[in-house]
């Protein structure tokens, strides 16, 4: 049935690739929409077991290093066993995990339903969601890639009013009881649409990739094995540079993410700010997406994610300078267009540097960083905010480490991947 849906599709006057940017979309908000909803399950989760801050944000660690370490190696197998049959497991081990956190009596068998089960299907949805788009595109690649995900922003829109609402009316047990019935369908839509390739419908390419120049990586894929052409990739300082401004980056963005309810209730701004904050955070993150998106297929990427890197850094501080509920929103409006932004640059700007060959690959490696990010920001977050017991030094820190990310994604730019290399 899905095959002759596939098929039907592709025989309409609309490139197929368009129908795989519409499955990403939806996968990428199930997933970052599950993940990022954990800020307004925090305080509740962490006043069930009375766990202080630091001893909660464990759970999101944990999610953090498996969703991304996983994604390193789901990389390397995604073109061996295919997108869809990795989104069916991705549905199971998401719907597993959510259903077992809203049943497990304890802190640990929590941490191990959210933090291991359903962040293994995460690390799946997020590879496929983030790095599949691009290698249907060539001349439209940021604008396709920019609108795939998306998906990530309107996750955050919908989703912690969803939770907030959810957990108002049953408790948070119940509340992922709702996030596994909703995330499975949407998964099991998203693997109706997806196709593992053009040339598994047949379909005809040359609009998009006329003109479009070999890079490095492909160039070398004719040469050698993949893992020889990816271990070349990943010791250029074009990649190293990458790596670096990720994690660095990366780490304010889940600072606030995850303790942005949590800020806003401790200035006086109250949880209702925090939890639309988060949204309006995911809506702007759209405009920031699509906006990168299509500035990117004209312009610099590496400049680009400088800029959003910048946005970033400066908006984190500013949150700890105005504390109005006002100001909170308006700062989240700024911050969501920088996240979103950089957010929609990372595959096309490897793709840009080194093909689209291993781009699977290539995005997973680079997801380790956001591994780091996600362990060891929130963690350090709830240290500082248990000994000083205020979020302001906590921001401040995140947006200086963010700032530091600007310079060195313009370095990408400048360390340039020489064409004879290989």
């Amino acid at each position: 049935m899905t095959a002759s849906l596939r098929q039907w599709l592709s025989n309409l006057n609309i490139y197929y690739g368009w129908f795989v940017v519409v499955a990403c979309f939806l996968s990428a908000m199930a997933a970052f929409g599950t993940i990022y909803s954990f800020s307004v399950f925090f305080g509740h989760i962490a006043t069930a077991f009375d766990q202080s801050s630091k001893s909660t944000s464990l759970i999101f660690s944990l999610q953090s290093v498996v969703t991304y370490t996983g994604a390193a190696v789901v990389g390397l197998y995604v073109d061996r066993i295919g997108v869809r049959r990795l989104l069916v497991m991705a549905m199971v081990l998401v719907g597993g995990g959510l259903y077992g956190a809203s049943q497990l009596r304890s802190l640990w068998g929590v941490t191990l339903a959210y933090g291991l089960v359903a962040a293994a299907g995460f690390a799946i949805i997020i590879t496929i969601a983030m790095a599949t788009t691009p290698r249907w595109f060539g001349r439209r690649r940021g604008l396709a890639n920019g609108i795939a995900t998306s998906g990530t922003g309107v996750g955050l829109l919908l989703a912690p009013p969803f939770a907030s609402g959810l957990i108002d009316l049953f408790g948070w047990r119940t509340a992922y009881l709702g996030f596994t019935v909703v995330v499975v369908a949407i998964l099991g839509l998203a693997m109706v649409l997806l196709a593992d390739g053009p040339e598994t419908i047949d379909i005809e390419t040359g609009d998009e990739f006329l003109d479009m120049d070999n890079t490095v990586a492909t160039a070398v894929s004719s040469e050698h094995s993949p893992l020889h052409n990816i271990a070349v990739t990943v010791r250029h300082p074009s990649f190293l540079l990458v790596f670096f401004a990720v994690l660095l980056v990366y780490m304010p963005v889940y600072v606030v993410l995850v303790y942005l309810v949590e800020f806003a209730a401790s200035i006086g701004a109250g949880r209702t700010t925090g939890v639309l904050a988060v949204s309006v955070v995911g809506v702007t993150s759209i405009v920031g997406r699509n906006a990168a998106g299509v500035a990117s297929d004209w312009f610099g990427r590496s400049y680009l994610a400088a800029a959003c890197a910048l946005v970033i850094g400066a908006s984190s501080i500013s949150l700890t300078i105005f504390n109005s509920p006002v100001a909170v929103l308006a700062l989240a409006v700024v911050f969501g267009v920088g996240y979103g932004g950089i957010g929609s640059l990372l595959s096309p700007l490897l793709a840009e540097l080194f093909g689209t060959g291993d781009l699977y690959a290539l995005f997973g490696l680079t997801s380790i960083s956001f591994a780091m990010a996600g362990s060891i920001g929130p963690y350090l977050s709830g240290v500082g905010y248990d000994v000083f017991g205020t979020f302001q030094p906590v921001f401040v820190t995140a947006g200086v480490v963010a700032l530091l990310a600007v310079g060195i994604f313009v370095g990408t730019a400048i360390v340039v991947v020489p064409a004879s290399e290989g």
